[in-house]
């Protein structure tokens, strides 16, 4: 709009102009007829004179309110368009969609997030609430539909759980929230809301909750055997619990009947009225049973219908069984009888569905031995025998008067006592860690006072100094006259589940850190890019003048420290793109000798201790080094005096042992570098957070707190293991545990190239959804002397390849918004031109050309952001590498 000051100066100079025009006509029109005088024609001057003053007040008041209500108009037309953009960015990061029903006809809209959510084509998709519920789970539409019909019954807002199975056959689960709205005539028009996609975290839960189920149903079994429990009462509610837990229909135990010809169907769910009681198997060899009572470990069907190492019984062939396990139930050191667990579907089970029946298999077997015995000595003994081998679980008593404490053989292991070992009420408090110390004493003690139970998770440390989380629970036992005279419970070691809890809490947070750093990352590098390729040509371009050098040089080593961030954000995800190869370890830290002396300077002494004959690792040369220089600068820096730094190689087996006792470790052989400086170390509750991004012990702005992260990152990301082990005052050793490989070493790839390698007028197409980034790149590559022609997306990109059949390299972006993305257009190119050279390029890949945290092999990429020498170089190497 133009300036309002001078719009209405210009109207009212029109309007004056006017009015003392026509105030002369008049005047020497009406002259003849009467004569006037100046004073009145001055008065009438004088009046228009006024007017035009108010009308120009006036029209530049209204003016200027009417060019500012435009503005506001603008402004708010451009912060609903970003409050779009934002919402759009936050739906992918949090994998979140939106959908919107009319319900009147049935059509559904939905944002781009839900048909990746969906796995479907949006042009081939039929966007109705029909075509939605068709890919909802057989098994929860019933749910869904109750669902919304109690939404359209004036619920309003829904939020519901349920599976959908995908065209590619794929089964999400999905978390759906959605809000009603009426039309004008009040009744329900229109419903909206957000779809989630959970299945990450549904299929976390599910494992914790069902293996809190097994653990739970082994330790409330366990104290119903410890309170005497007959055997039958103990079988039905063991096998009630399984048919529940591993969602069985059947389940069974089966006694030997005396002569061992048969046996008998004594408990079990599910089976037809009148068998459980009365039915018999065969135990011959060539049967189920008896080829289960053959093996030392349980057997595991799965499909009764082609099994060939033994005949199926007429019991499970009568009901449609398929898939189950069955075990053998040992009593006294002799076969009892054989415990199984079936289903009709066709099913794998997992090593813990097997531990889990093989454990209630020996629960059982153990209170048929107690039954068996014939001394309440030997009785107590089994019990306990039972709850150490069978439930990890021990026994325990107070005696109130006398207050002696009595432990069963399993909690003094749990202790790490010697057998022989006295307890006493004092030992047990004290073996708690003080900040869980008075919290089970003032239960302990309420339970001796009012008899109330009490059922605890608390941390110990053993006789040895090791931390363990166990589960306590007591009740107290009374007199004929309702006196307390007797504390007693169990005790079980749950530190495997506290693990588990703190690796999904673990995960938890990695996948919020990836699901962020993702959705930053493709966009953050796009600017960075920019940032730095103008900065490169600002610093060649500004001559002598060190001023405006300085500046273009500051600008340049921010935005590279802007990358940096976003690269080690992405390495501690585990979302960058490695390229492993068999490494010699020990000539990569060879080569770096030159590079730490530098780096550390020469109040640090290196000591090297290297193994003979060292494998050879599969990963990253590159990353690997940079792990390698950031633990040795974490050490400098623990070191401000001075110090000696150790850099040590060795060949490692990591045990099942090891394993066990570090539920991330896989098995198997390793190449182990440690890292280890003569500093002032950590004590534990510091070591416990070190790999925690952006947790430092440096002083403010001396560190970002994700150096240690992404090293982490890197190292889980590459299928290997990584240690800190550190004490206040005696130092700090990181190893890294490296996947051994017996693949022979590679090539060394050729050193990149350090002059701007020119092109000689080749066309490249050159494919980048932003506008700003695409008009960049296409200066930069016609720079260095290739023709360019250039598409925002992948449908001009194709249509471009038609036209120009001298395209020689396609340049393309990898993440890019639509149907195909940057690897889906090189095969749609591909199969134009079969021999057209691609060079991808991205500041964050997803899945399209890194899987498992791996580049795809044979796939050139150009990470986000470069300069304009790794640009030149990478061009030249995709044109003349030699065709497959």
């Amino acid at each position: 709009m133009r300036d309002p000051n001078r719009r209405a100066l210009t109207i009212a100079l029109t309007y004056g102009a006017v009015s003392a025009a026509y105030i002369v006509a008049s005047d020497l029109a009406l002259h003849a007829y009467q004569p006037s005088t100046a004073v009145e024609i001055t008065k009438g001057l004088g009046f228009v004179g006024i007017t035009a003053t108010l009308i120009y007040l006036l029209i530049r008041r209204y003016l200027t309110e009417a060019q500012a209500e435009a503005a506001r108009a603008v402004d708010a037309q451009q912060d609903l368009r970003h409050s779009r953009d934002q919402l759009a960015a936050a739906q992918a990061v949090a994998r979140i969609g939106s959908w919107d029903l009319d319900l009147g006809s049935g059509a559904m809209q939905y944002s781009d997030q839900v048909y990746r959510i969906l796995g479907v084509e949006p042009a081939r998709f039929e966007h109705t609430l029909d075509a939605f519920v068709a890919l909802v789970h057989a098994d929860d539409r019933e749910s869904l539909a109750e669902t919304q019909a109690t939404a359209l019954a004036g619920k309003g807002r829904t939020e519901v759980e349920y599976r959908i199975v995908r065209p590619d056959g794929s089964v999400r689960y999905l978390q759906v929230r959605g809000t009603l709205q009426s039309g004008s005539d009040g009744r329900p028009a229109r419903q909206f809301g957000t779809v989630q996609d959970v299945t990450e975290r549904k299929h976390v839960e599910l494992e914790l909750e069902r293996r809190n189920r097994q653990q739970t149903a082994i330790s409330e079994l366990g104290l119903a055997a410890l309170r005497g429990s007959s055997p039958k009462a103990l079988m039905d509610e063991a096998m009630a619990r399984a048919a529940r837990i591993l969602d069985v229909e059947y389940t069974k135990v089966l006694a030997l009947l005396p002569g061992g010809e048969a046996l008998a169907l004594v408990a079990g769910i599910g089976w037809r009225p009148g068998l459980v009681g009365t039915a018999q198997v065969p135990a011959g060899a060539d049967s189920q049973a008896g080829f289960t009572l053959l093996q030392d470990s349980p057997v595991v069907v799965a499909d009764l219908r082609t099994e060939s190492r033994f005949s199926g019984p007429a019991l499970l062939i009568d009901h449609g069984v398929v898939s189950g396990i069955s075990t053998i139930i040992m009593a006294g050191g002799r076969p009892w009888g054989v415990l199984g667990i079936h289903t009709t579907r066709r099913r794998t089970f997992t090593p813990e569905d097997v531990s889990f029946v093989q454990t209630l298999a020996n629960l059982i077997a153990t209170v048929v031995e107690r039954e068996q015995a014939q001394s309440a000595a030997r009785e107590r003994s089994f019990l306990r025998q039972m709850a150490g081998e069978v439930a990890g679980l021990g026994g325990w008593s107070y005696e109130v008067a006398s207050r002696r404490v009595t432990w069963s053989p399993e909690v003094s292991r749990i202790h790490e006592l010697t057998d022989g070992f006295e307890p006493t009420l004092e030992y047990g408090m004290s073996a708690c860690v003080p900040e869980h110390r008075e919290r089970i004493q003032r239960r302990f003690e309420a339970c001796v006072r009012d008899g109330t139970p009490y059922d605890e998770e608390v941390q110990i440390v053993t006789a040895t100094g090791r931390q363990r989380w166990l589960r306590v629970i007591g009740h107290c036992e009374r007199d004929a006259e309702d006196r307390i005279i007797r504390v007693q419970g169990a005790m079980q070691d749950i530190s495997d589940r506290k693990r588990l809890e703190s690796m999904l809490h673990q995960s938890q947070r990695l996948e919020a850190v990836g699901q962020l750093t993702g959705g930053i990352a493709h966009d953050f590098n796009n600017l960075l890019t920019v940032i730095i390729g103008n900065a490169d040509l600002l610093i060649d371009a500004v001559g002598d003048d060190q001023r405006l050098r300085g500046l273009a040089e500051t600008s340049r080593q921010a935005a590279r420290r802007g990358a940096d961030l976003t690269q080690r954000l992405l390495a501690y995800a585990r979302k960058q793109p490695l390229a492993p190869q068999p490494t010699e370890v020990a000539d990569l830290l060879a080569g770096m000798d030159q590079l730490l002396r530098r780096s550390l300077g020469e109040r640090i002494e290196i000591e090297t201790v290297r193994a003979g004959g060292l494998w050879r690792a599969m990963v990253d040369p590159a990353q690997l080094e940079s792990a390698v220089l950031n633990l040795c600068l974490n050490a400098r820096d623990a070191m401000p005096d001075g110090g000696r730094l150790t850099l040590e190689t060795a060949n490692i087996h990591l045990d099942d042992a090891y394993a066990a006792e570090n539920l991330d470790v896989t098995p198997g052989h390793y190449v182990m570098v440690a890292v280890s400086d003569s500093g002032k170390g950590m004590p534990p509750q510091l070591v416990e957070r070190v790999f925690e991004p952006f947790f430092t012990t440096k002083p403010p702005g001396q560190g970002s707190g994700l150096g240690l992260s992404m090293v982490y990152g890197f190292i889980k990301q590459s299928r290997g293991h990584i240690k800190l082990y550190s004490e206040p005052g005696e130092g700090t050793t990181v190893r890294l545990y490296l996947p051994r490989t017996w693949e022979a070493g590679a090539e060394a790839p050729a050193p990149p190239r350090t002059d701007n390698a020119r092109g000689a007028g080749e066309l490249v197409l050159v494919v980048e959804d932003d506008a700003l980034v695409r008009n960049f790149v296409v200066q930069q590559v016609q720079a260095l002397g290739y023709r360019v022609v250039s598409a925002a997306d992948a449908e001009q990109a194709l249509a471009l390849l038609q036209r120009h059949d001298d395209v020689a390299l396609l340049f393309t972006d990898v993440v890019m918004p639509g149907g195909m993305d940057g690897r889906r257009l090189a095969e749609a190119a591909r199969a134009i031109r079969p021999d057209l050279p691609v060079l991808y390029t991205s500041g964050y890949t997803e899945n399209a050309i890194v899987h498992h945290g791996r580049l795809d092999p044979g796939v050139a990429l150009l990470n986000k952001p470069y300069r304009l020498a790794e640009l030149a170089d990478k061009l030249h190497r995709a044109l003349h590498a030699p065709r497959a």
